[in-house]
């Protein structure tokens, strides 16, 4: 062979192997398995309050496994909220395998994005779809669950208001029984009368005399839920008058059947015994005529026991002492009577918010 031909032939294929060690090729992975991403933080059912004091201040951090797909390219991550019974909604998107966003943009996208309320913790669901930047294959992670409270400028409503079969005429939305927050905290709390025998059901609503205004109901494991749509409905076992107490802030609800007393040693009982009152259905009071002495002083309290009490604050008015949404207040103090004798003692917890007590001698 001419030695011109061999040392051309020999350049060429040096220089084709020398282009070829400038080209990466795809390497597939040996298992050839493909990994979806696997959210890790926060973890699953954590519970996220957003308040005025942290809004400014704190950030969420959203943490995942990365996707393989048995080739070295690269991957784009996309992370996605859905709300309960809503619509699964594109939160943000980055190359790596987390987002950190701060409390005050996650709650602008939760409230507009997504629709979910202030002051209500919220149940939400977070995913990750991982998507190749060449082509369309995708892999979506497993959800996890979250419970969000966002927070607004706007304090919640002070009341919110009870339909129900207790009602006559039977859900009337515009004679619904107020229960109250009277600072706007969202924490109520208030009293129904239920006559039926076999129990009466009934919602919670957020405006008077609008069916669709937000409900809440009862969920299957207790839990207060946004129940726009039939059934959830809360339901009482059986008749009587029933304390009910909602905390939106962590989605809790109390319902307590009671019967309501007065004890103390101005009460004919002391200490030791409970002096009973009776309900009027009409007048939506308790009452008791009984002799009192005013060297003592006394409490009404619910269900002989000191978990619903009254006492009375620094200005006279009636104030709970004891209360399974309020807590304990130790800033109350006993109630008495201004002279021994024969007195008609009224309880009214008719109106939520402004509940009242009078004691007239006879």
């Amino acid at each position: 062979m001419n030695k011109s031909i061999l040392f051309i032939i020999t350049l060429g294929l040096v220089t084709l192997f020398s282009c070829n060690k400038d080209i990466v090729k795809p390497i597939f992975d040996t298992n050839g398995t493909f990994t979806a991403p696997v959210v890790v933080t926060p973890g699953n059912n954590a519970a996220i309050v957003i308040t005025a004091a942290n809004i400014g201040v704190d950030s969420i951090k959203f943490k995942w496994s990365g996707s393989n797909y048995g080739l070295q390219l690269g991957v784009n991550y996309t992370l996605f909220v859905t709300p309960s019974g809503g619509a699964r909604v594109a939160l943000n998107s980055t190359n790596a395998d987390s987002l950190t966003m701060a409390y005050s943009d996650f709650n602008t996208f939760l409230t507009t994005k997504t629709g979910l309320p202030a002051f209500t913790a919220t149940p939400i669901s977070i995913d990750v779809k991982s998507t190749l930047l060449t082509g369309n294959d995708s892999l979506v992670s497993p959800s996890i669950n979250l419970t969000v409270t966002c927070y607004s400028n706007v304090l919640p409503p002070a009341y919110l208001y009870i339909a129900g079969a207790f009602q006559n005429p039977p859900w009337t939305i515009t004679a619904a029984v107020p229960i109250c927050s009277p600072h706007s905290t969202g924490v109520y709390d208030g009293y129904i009368y239920c006559p039926d025998a076999g129990g009466d059901q009934y919602k919670i609503y957020t405006q008077l005399g609008n069916w669709n205004s937000v409900s809440y109901g009862d969920s299957t494991n207790g839990d207060l839920v946004i129940a726009n749509y039939a059934g959830d409905n809360f339901a009482t076992p059986g008749p009587g008058y029933y304390y009910i107490g909602v905390n939106l802030n962590n989605m809790s609800w109390s319902q307590t059947l009671t019967t309501w007393s007065i004890i103390g040693d101005a009460t004919p009982g002391g200490w030791s015994t409970d002096t009973q009152l009776a309900y009027s259905v009409n007048n939506q009071v308790w009452t008791v005529t009984c002799a009192m002495k005013a060297s003592g002083s006394y409490k009404f309290r619910a269900n002989d026991a000191w978990v619903i009490d009254f006492g009375v604050d620094n200005k006279g008015n009636l104030a709970y002492s004891d209360n399974p949404v309020w807590g304990y207040n130790a800033n109350t103090n006993n109630i008495t009577v201004p002279a021994d004798g024969t007195y008609t003692i009224t309880l009214n917890l008719s109106k939520a918010g402004a509940y009242t007590y009078t004691a007239v001698k006879n």
